[in-house]
């Protein structure tokens, strides 16, 4: 995601043209962004040079610095722009920010120096004037040059367009560039891990649905299932009537029984004794009725 430049723009705009135009006592500005947001905005600002600069920057930050410096060759005013990256700030970090320098070197244009730091060792005060010593190109300037007594001013003379190639600089530039390369090939890299990581963990997050859902539709056919055999069952078993057992015993029911065939000829006879004796005879085995009519007959 690209940096936000335009959130505190007037804040940042103003920061650093106090640097630049040098109208001010103002002769650094850092600048940082709002929490681990891409709004950059200004950190501090202050008048004491690259000293009191050092010692702002946050090794758990990512931090621009532009500031107002002497060359100590020609004594003009040259302008250092800063990429500070504390060897605290969490890689993925590091890659978001790696692709923001450009645009915040072209935001803080006009320096004549870049350096990438990293350590404290890397924005050390003299280093810095050192590389800008460098940038110069030159082991003396024009104001160092005292005029002698009877010597004429110099002349100006004709310069051609041809610019001193500075080897040591070129050199710096092509490595910083190699090095800001390799941050966004990291970066690159982690990204489409996580991306191929979260297609993963979305494939089989839809696999367990899919297996939850068929398992939850076997569930319910077999419910169903059982239900129907259940009423099926209730359909084809009848109702049971359960005959209770005959509480008259064996030998009295067989009683009965020969009672009946024996009485069965001979109703006239019986109906001179009565309803009594009939219900007495009946209760009897047909050897005992016999008994009884050969009592009565004798």
């Amino acid at each position: 995601m690209a940096v936000n430049l335009g959130k505190n723009r007037a804040a940042l705009t103003a920061a650093y043209e106090d640097v630049l135009s040098g109208k001010s006592s103002t002769n650094w500005a850092l600048f940082t962004y709002e929490g681990n947001t891409n709004d950059l905005k200004v950190a501090e600002t202050g008048s004491n040079g690259l000293e009191e600069l050092v010692d702002e920057l946050n090794s758990g930050k990512v931090m621009y610095a532009f500031c107002s410096v002497q060359d100590p060759n020609s004594g003009l005013t040259k302008f250092v722009f800063i990429n500070w990256t504390g060897e605290g700030v969490k890689t993925a970090r590091k890659g978001t920010c790696a692709q923001h320098v450009s645009a915040v070197a072209a935001f803080l244009k006009g320096a004549h120096v870049s350096v990438n730091a990293r350590t404290e060792d890397d924005v050390d005060p003299d280093t810095l004037m050192a590389k800008v010593a460098q940038a110069s190109g030159a082991k003396y300037g024009v104001h160092k040059e005292a005029s002698r007594p009877g010597q004429r001013a110099p002349q100006d003379q004709v310069h051609s367009v041809y610019q001193k190639t500075d080897a040591g600089n070129e050199i710096l530039q092509a490595h910083q560039s190699k090095y800001w390369e390799k941050i966004k090939q990291e970066d690159n890299e982690r990204n489409a891990n996580k991306v191929e990581k979260v297609g993963e963990q979305t494939q089989e997050a839809i696999a367990a649905c899919q297996r939850g859902a068929q398992v939850r539709a076997q569930r319910e056919m077999e419910n169903e299932k059982e239900e129907k055999d259940e009423e099926h069952l209730e359909e084809e078993v009848p109702a049971v009537r359960v005959a209770l057992p005959d509480t008259k015993p064996e030998w009295k029911t067989s009683s009965e029984q020969q009672g009946r065939h024996f009485l069965g000829p001979v109703p006239p006879m019986l109906s001179l004794f009565g309803s009594n004796c009939l219900l007495y005879l009946a209760s009897y085995s047909t050897c005992s009725i016999l008994e009884y009519f050969l009592l009565l007959l004798v």
